[in-house]
């Protein structure tokens, strides 16, 4: 059944504005504009362009991790998020299709004898991440020897794999790379353990708007939107999927 942009907009953003949270600790996604301080970045690139298309004021709401928006979903203080997809998260959100895959790596000293992401699941090596993260999810059901160590950020995981002098810290590519290079001393080991889906996400039960964000995604990857939007802030091994 075809429904109208009215109609869409309503299902989707019930309060008559846009709401979009946005994962300031995810700078692939998002960051604020070193001029102006107003977010930047793909997801903000998709949200505008959506509100435009549904004649919907847009209205940011800020979170420093993903975790977080997660948290204040009873609530309902925003009706999309741009989020990685794991099965945990499924359970109370509707995701489109991935428009974004990132690898999940580890980031070590220097020094560290490891080389590659296979070789870190030893017995009495400890991986800082950060809770309820898409790399928490997967590593906590996949890791058998290796233990987790979880800080409440991402950047919080940094922290702590420097602060506790832990074997490693395990993220997102995109999020550690800056962190690897010799002034800091450490580095990024080769291969990943997951490639990481990032989708737009709603609330359950907003099924015509899903439906259409479903097909939003499709057309902006289609048309190449997302892989210019890329392309002006490059980070570091993310792609648009096939």
């Amino acid at each position: 059944m075809q429904c109208s942009i009215p109609e869409v907009a309503r299902n989707l953003a019930p309060s008559g504005v846009l709401r979009v949270a946005l994962n300031f600790g995810n700078p692939g996604l998002v960051h604020e504009d070193v001029h102006t301080g107003a977010p930047s970045g793909l997801a903000v690139d998709l949200a505008q362009a959506l509100a435009r298309e549904l004649e919907l004021d847009i209205e940011f709401v800020r979170y420093e991790s993903a975790p977080q928006i997660m948290t204040a979903l009873d609530e309902e203080p925003w009706d999309m998020a741009f989020l990685a997809v794991s099965p945990r998260r499924r359970e109370c959100l509707q995701f489109t299709r991935p428009y974004l895959v990132v690898p999940g790596t580890y980031l070590v000293r220097g020094d560290s004898p490891l080389r590659d992401c296979k070789s870190v699941d030893r017995d009495g090596l400890r991986i800082a991440v950060g809770t309820g993260t898409a790399s928490d999810h997967y590593l906590s059901r996949h890791l058998k020897h290796a233990s987790l160590d979880g800080a409440r950020t991402s950047a919080g995981a940094l922290d702590l794999f420097a602060e506790q002098s832990l074997d490693a810290v395990a993220g997102l590519q995109s999020c550690l790379a800056p962190h690897a290079n010799p002034d800091t001393g450490y580095r990024l080991l080769d291969g990943h353990f997951m490639m990481i889906e990032h989708a737009i996400a709603t609330p359950r039960l907003r099924t015509l708007g899903w439906a259409y964000l479903a097909s939003y995604t499709e057309r902006m990857m289609a048309c190449r939107f997302i892989e210019q939007s890329l392309a002006r802030r490059p980070q570091s091994g993310a792609r648009v999927p096939i």
